[in-house]
C-alpha cells in the first residue's frame, strides 16, 4: 500500500468518524517514516510518537488494551478456530458496547454520548434441530446477554 491509499484510508475509516487525532503511535514501518505521511501529520496538526525498536512498552497504554483484546476475541473463537472473521463484527459491537473499568463507560458512550439500540434482530439465532423458534430463541438469547454483562462488571 502507498502512502496516498494509506492517507485515503485513514480519512475515510477514521478521521471521518472521529475526527484527527491529536497524537498518533505508530511503529518504525517506512510507511510512517515518509515525508509525505510526515507532512500529512504536520498540516493535520497531529503529533507523531513512533515506538522505540524492541522497547514496544513505549506504548504501555496500546499494550495493555491489546492484552485485553486478545483475551476478549478468545470468547468469540470455536475449537478449530475458523470462524474468527464472520464473528469478528459482533465481537466488536458486544466490544464497544460494554462497560470499561477505567472510564466507568462503554466506548459508544464516550464516541457517542450512548449506546446503540439493539435489537434482537441484528444477531443470528440458531436453533440445534435448525428450527427457530423467535420466542423461545428471543428469550433465551435475552437471557445469555444478561447473564453475559453482569458477567463483565
Amino acid at each position: 500500500m502507498s502512502v496516498a491509499d494509506f492517507i485515503e484510508v485513514f480519512i475515510r475509516d477514521v478521521v471521518k468518524h472521529h475526527g484527527m487525532p491529536e497524537v498518533l503511535v505508530t511503529d518504525r514501518d517506512k510507511l510512517f517514516t515518509l515525508e509525505k505521511w510526515t507532512s500529512f501529520c504536520f498540516h493535520m496538526r497531529c503529533r507523531r510518537n513512533v515506538l522505540t525498536a524492541f522497547h514496544l512498552q513505549t506504548d504501555g497504554q496500546t499494550e495493555r488494551q491489546n492484552q485485553c483484546l486478545e483475551a476478549y476475541l478468545r470468547i468469540f473463537v470455536d475449537e478449530q478456530q475458523e470462524d474468527w472473521a464472520k464473528l469478528l463484527p459482533c465481537s466488536e459491537f458486544s466490544y464497544n458496547n460494554s462497560m470499561h473499568a477505567a472510564t466507568g463507560k462503554s466506548p459508544f458512550q464516550l464516541n457517542i454520548g450512548r449506546d446503540p439500540q439493539m435489537g434482537l434482530s441484528m444477531l443470528p439465532i440458531w436453533h440445534s434441530q435448525g428450527q427457530i423458534r423467535p420466542y423461545v430463541d428471543a428469550q433465551q438469547l435475552q437471557d445469555q446477554i444478561t447473564t453475559t454483562r453482569e458477567r463483565l462488571r
